[in-house]
């Protein structure tokens, strides 16, 4: 089908082309046919229908020409257009700045590239650590220090441990003089191992000589410093005599063979052995070989040992008696440290000599009231610990608790306290605190420590006398009673 160029409505320069048969001076919604046969309606040319198909250009839109477009149109200059406004706009040039620089910036010569700007070398500055994002762009910084740094395989880390496994390659022992301040560790060492080897064969030297009276070169100047120092010791293996001083612990070696003992022996009457104690220069041991005038235990004989706190003599072993040294002095443990069974063939001896007593006197009526009551206690038990280790195959024991008694007694009126009582049966004993003690050298455990407490006992020869005269008493009660009933 052939066309023909038309000029557009009051727009007698601009043409549009259409077909030979179009029909004249049409107009919408009278004589303006779709493709399909059907009416154009305004409606239709106010909301175009979508898609590329160019027959659904509007005439209007042709006319009625945006105001932007306009605007570019009027615009003089060459560079990027930017739309300031409806109908206004300005052209636009990417500037450089201080890390990014354009080429082409107003797009004339070729499209816009961005680079990144060399930065000057400041040269100055603290250790940093740096953050960045996911863009390589510096997020964050903090100081850091050498522990921010894996150590390499070449250039090390300084340690305490490498210093001291360090070989002392080139150790030179040939310069035997005082260290200076200015001597490498190495040469120090090595002047000190030359000092070291040559005063060790000065001393062999001295050791190995003969020192005779008179001789200056390998003892003191003058006769009278010798003879004061001969015969005190004899290396060889000879008696020392006379009053000789040790500074510091002297140390007996263990014997070669488990089964030796080590012997010290005394010679002559009246000698002694005595151990003293370095703080307070009091003698704990004393092995005798005769009777201490100042100690004489309560037994014949002239052998003993002598154990001792404080410079005084507390208890002896002499000819088969083990005691005190003073007569009714000293106890045999505490309430807190307690011996766990005596084995002995007889029984405790107790004085009861009325020479040491006061006049026995009857018990009163509430004495003999809970005397009585006592012998009906409650009295077969077990230790707990021994349940804790044996379970049921722990022993019986017999006896009662101090805690019943303490309350039977208040029951009947006597003044008996928990932690005082005037009868000599009930005791209670509490003790502080102990700390652990340790040897300074060995760390040998001297002291055990102890926790502060306390503890009930009682003294059950005396108990059983209190309870036997009130059951005596109870039974001259039965006794009188039958007696009145008799005929």
């Amino acid at each position: 089908m052939s066309t023909r160029r038309v000029p557009l409505w009051q727009q007698p320069r601009s043409f549009t082309t259409v077909e030979d048969g179009a029909t004249r001076g049409a107009v919408i919604g009278r004589n303006v046919w779709n493709d399909d046969g059907s009416l154009f309606e305004p409606a239709a040319a106010a909301t175009p229908a979508q898609g590329n198909d160019v027959a659904v250009t509007l005439w209007r839109l042709v006319r009625e020409i945006p105001l932007n477009v306009k605007a570019l149109e009027l615009a003089e200059g060459a560079g990027l257009f930017a739309v300031t406004g409806d109908g206004t706009g300005a052209f636009r040039t990417l500037a450089d700045t201080e890390t990014i620089g354009w080429t082409n910036g107003d797009g004339v010569a070729g499209n816009p590239a961005a680079s990144l700007k060399d930065l000057a070398d400041s040269g100055a500055g603290t250790f940093k650590l740096l953050t960045r994002d996911a863009k390589g762009r510096l997020s964050g910084t903090a100081d850091g220090d050498t522990d921010d740094v894996s150590e390499g395989a070449n250039n090390l880390y300084f340690t305490a441990a490498r210093v001291r496994d360090t070989i002392l390659a080139g150790l030179s022992t040939a310069t035997n003089v005082a260290i200076a301040a200015t001597d490498s560790v190495l040469s120090a060492l090595g002047k000190l191992q030359a000092q070291i080897t040559a005063l060790a064969s000065t001393v062999s030297d001295l050791i190995t000589q003969t020192i005779t009276n008179g001789d200056t070169t390998h003892a003191p100047s003058g006769d009278a410093v010798f003879d004061a120092l001969a015969g005190k010791f004899d290396k060889s293996g000879g008696a020392i005599s006379g009053t000789t001083s040790v500074t510091g612990d002297l140390n007996v070696a263990r014997p070669a063979v488990p089964a030796q003992a080590y012997n010290m022996t005394m010679a002559g009457a009246g000698n002694q052995f005595n151990s003293y104690s370095a703080t307070t220069a009091s003698k704990f041991l004393t092995l005798n070989s005769t009777t201490d005038p100042a100690n004489t235990p309560p037994s014949s004989g002239n052998i003993g040992v002598r154990f001792a706190t404080m410079g005084t003599g507390r208890w002896v072993v002499q000819d088969g008696f083990f005691g005190p040294v003073a007569d009714n002095a000293y106890d045999l443990a505490q309430s807190g440290n307690r011996i766990r069974e005596i084995f002995a063939a007889n029984g405790t001896i107790n004085t009861s000599d009325a020479r040491d007593k006061t006049s026995p006197i009857d018990l009163s009526p509430a004495e003999l009231a809970a005397a009585a009551e006592l012998a009906r206690l409650p009295c077969r038990w077990q230790w707990l610990e021994s349940v804790a280790e044996k379970g049921e195959a722990a022993r019986w024991h017999f006896g009662p608790t101090v805690q019943a008694v303490i309350a039977v007694m208040q029951a009947h009126g006597l003044d008996v306290r928990a932690t005082d009582s005037r009868y000599a049966f009930i005791c209670y004993d509490q003790w502080g605190e102990t700390p652990e003690v340790k040897d300074a050298e060995s760390g040998e455990v001297t002291q055990e420590y102890r926790p502060a407490g306390d503890r009930y006992s009682l003294r059950p020869t005396e108990l059983a006398h209190f309870v036997m005269r009130g059951l005596a008493w109870r039974q001259d009660q039965i006794e009188a009673r039958l007696a009145a009933l008799e005929p």
